[in-house]
C-alpha cells in the first residue's frame, strides 16, 4: 500500500516472501528507485503503524468481493478459490489475502527498508524488517 500511494497506482505486487519480522516485496515500477522514495515509503508505512489503524478480516465470495472492492485487490494475482480472505486497513489500504495478520498495524513496530535492488527491468525488490 505505501508504494503505491508514493509511487502512484501503476505500482502491483509482483511477488513477496512475509514472515514475522523479515519480508520480501517485489513490485512493478519503470525506473530504480531512489534514496529519497526508498525513504518515503518507509516514512509513510512507519506512520499506519504508528496510527494503530485497526485490521479487519472478512471472507466473502470472490464475486461479491469484486464488486465491493474491485480488481486492485488482486495484488500478486487472482485467488485460486471461489471465496476469499479480504484484509481491509483501515481506509488505507484493503487487499485479498491468505497470509497471517496481526489484529491491529501497531503490533509490528518500526519498519525499515534494508535494501531496493532490481531483480527483473521494471520490477524493484524491497527488504524489510520490522
Amino acid at each position: 500500500g505505501a508504494a503505491r500511494h508514493i509511487l502512484g497506482p501503476h505500482v502491483w505486487q509482483a511477488g513477496s516472501n512475509k514472515g514475522a519480522r523479515y519480508a520480501r516485496l517485489d513490485i512493478t515500477h519503470y525506473s530504480r528507485l531512489t534514496r529519497k522514495e526508498i525513504e518515503a515509503i518507509e516514512d509513510l508505512a512507519n506512520n499506519i503503524i504508528d496510527s494503530n489503524l485497526k485490521i479487519k478480516k472478512e471472507v466473502l465470495d470472490r464475486s461479491d468481493a469484486d464488486s465491493k472492492y474491485g480488481f486492485d485487490i488482486y495484488q500478486g494475482g487472482p485467488p485460486k478459490h471461489s471465496r476469499i480472505r479480504v484484509i481491509s486497513i483501515g481506509d488505507f489500504d484493503v487487499q485479498a489475502c491468505g497470509g497471517t495478520h496481526h489484529e491491529q498495524v501497531s503490533s509490528i513496530g518500526e519498519l525499515r527498508i534494508l535494501k531496493s535492488s532490481q531483480v527483473q527491468d521494471g520490477v524493484e525488490r524491497l527488504q524489510i524488517v520490522a
